[in-house]
């Protein structure tokens, strides 16, 4: 299968207090996949101490005390020195967190795609997912200055920032468009009246789902997804009316 001369970075989005946990699932994908080991980036937030970014065996690593749930990962790659200019490497990156694992055709999917991504192609045409395919001059020139807005190292917060409760919300949205009603959800892309636009993997509202056990003991929720990751659900009982934030897994 032949390419153009792109290059993609995985970054995954991960936090201090489970990535022990999830991060061993991912390398057994990582390795089934085939994706190149020095591609991958696992930003592992709220975190106690800073590191630059470190090689391991199979993934690199890097430590950081951002603590902002979904956005840890760009955050890092665009307001450090270190991470932009390690972004810079590529011309593309997806985003992705650490409650997936890779099927064997991922891959060779992101790199097909890459060829004709000047923007981004979102995961789902759906909220929440915050996960895609992104090329990184264009997110560099509309959301680097946005994500300077999203920094918070106040661990209080944390509930705060995943219900899209920002303290600077007013600011935000006075100085930014084209952002989603919740900014905790997928600020990554652009969206038209809080509707998401752009292209999408899937094109349908209805995906291939399952229930595992999975991290612990406790049942998860599984998608199936283009192109090519299994997501799991931390919360797959959030429709229930009692419903509220659990973030252990």
């Amino acid at each position: 299968m032949l390419y153009h001369m792109t290059s993609v970075a995985v970054i995954i989005n991960s936090c201090y207090k489970f990535h022990k946990t999830t991060i061993p699932y991912m390398v057994d994908s990582i390795k089934h996949a085939n994706i190149p080991r020095n591609n991958i980036y696992i930003v592992v937030g709220e975190s106690d101490n800073e590191t630059d970014i470190m090689q391991m065996e199979d993934y690199n690593i890097v430590y950081c005390k951002y603590v902002n749930i979904d956005y840890n990962g760009v955050i890092y790659f665009t307001q450090t020195q270190r991470g932009l200019q390690e972004l810079q490497k590529y011309t593309h990156f997806f985003y992705m967190h650490d409650t997936c694992i890779f099927l064997n055709c991922f891959w060779d999917n992101i790199l097909l795609s890459s060829n004709q991504c000047d923007s981004y192609v979102k995961l789902t045409n759906y909220y929440s997912v915050s996960t895609g395919l992104l090329n990184v001059n264009w997110f560099i020139q509309n959301k680097k200055e946005l994500f300077s807005y999203f920094i918070n190292y106040d661990k209080e917060l944390i509930l705060a920032y995943k219900a899209s409760n920002y303290p600077n919300n007013n600011l935000i949205y006075s100085k930014f468009t084209n952002l989603p009603q919740y900014l905790g959800e997928d600020s990554i892309f652009v969206f038209n009246d809080f509707v998401p636009v752009g292209d999408f993997f899937n094109f349908v509202d209805r995906v291939p789902s399952f229930i595992m056990r999975v991290y612990s003991n406790e049942e998860r929720k599984g998608h199936m997804l283009l192109p090519g990751i299994i997501k799991f659900n931390k919360n797959w009982k959030g429709g229930e009316p009692d419903f509220k934030w659990n973030l252990n897994l």
